[in-house]
């Protein structure tokens, strides 16, 4: 009797643990129940500065699936001027993981379990805390047209998605987080272009623009780690602004010298490596 116990003990959690993984946790197929989760006060943001003006015109058409990462996922207007973005509520799963061992480990490992369901909200709180940064002091610098981290009782729109798989979705945005961002031209496809039409100097010109914005950034106290220029850079209407700000980080001690000569070091290997024939000038800014 005392095994039997001891059994159920032992097997509970783990089907438990399983029935989540293969029914509960998200998969990467949207689904309107998923992102519309409403705000918790432990991680929920108030905004200052919120304009509601282009919002109705805007979310008044379709939106089809452009991307997803870990952090979010994105859609993109029927116009192409715009982004809106949903909060993953949790990370997909790799595609077909229950065919590999490693991923088997990996998920039912302690590290992960943990991570996954006990710091959701903690790892929600800061995307929110990162997303109000970038609106309140970079807004023109990132892109951002509004961001709804907390209730409004001024967002109530219904809004038509089309997911990868050509599935329709329609919703109310009233308890779904959401960021809704100008559409960039990623910025190696607009270096290319210029580059197409021989148009040298307006692409060094591009290059002196993106360290601009860096020295903004730093001047209000924020960096980012993670410098990854293809996917996290564009440009809209010739201007740079920074596409993901999901890992960006406010530090009012920042060294500013420091800090600037690793991000300028890192973005002129990326030019020598990608565009060497442009590496000269854009070293001016040193």
């Amino acid at each position: 009797m005392r095994l039997k116990a001891l059994f159920a003990l032992i097997a509970l959690p783990f089907a438990l643990h399983l029935f989540q993984l293969f029914f509960l946790h998200y998969d990467g197929k949207f689904a309107t129940k998923i992102f519309s989760h409403g705000f918790e006060k432990t991680y929920s943001q108030e905004v200052s500065g919120l304009d509601f003006e282009k919002l109705d015109e805007i979310l008044s058409q379709p939106f089809h699936q452009l991307g997803q990462g870990k952090q979010m996922i994105a859609f993109v207007s029927a116009d192409d001027k715009y982004v809106i973005k949903f909060f993953n509520p949790s990370r997909p799963l790799k595609k077909n993981w229950y065919r590999s061992g490693k991923y088997w480990q990996r998920y039912s490992s302690f590290k992960w379990i943990s991570r996954e369901w006990f710091g959701k909200k903690q790892r929600l709180q800061k995307l929110f805390f990162r997303h109000k940064l970038a609106y309140e002091l970079l807004k023109e610098e990132t892109g951002l047209v509004f961001v709804h981290l907390c209730p409004s009782k001024r967002i109530c729109h219904l809004i038509s998605v089309t997911d990868k798989f050509g599935e329709e979705h329609r919703f109310c945005l009233a308890k779904t987080p959401f960021v809704l961002q100008k559409k960039a031209q990623l910025v190696s496809s607009y270096l290319h272009q210029l580059m197409q039409e021989n148009q040298v100097t307006q692409a060094k010109q591009a290059l002196a623009r993106i360290e601009a914005l860096f020295e903004k950034r730093l001047e209000v106290g924020i960096t980012d780690r993670i410098q990854t220029m293809e996917n996290n850079y564009g440009f809209v209407d010739g201007k740079p602004i920074q596409i993901d700000v999901g890992r960006i980080r406010y530090d009012p001690n920042l060294n500013l010298k420091e800090e600037k000569a690793r991000i300028l070091s890192n973005f002129h290997n990326w030019i020598g490596s990608n565009y060497d024939h442009l590496l000269a000038n854009s070293e001016k800014g040193k």
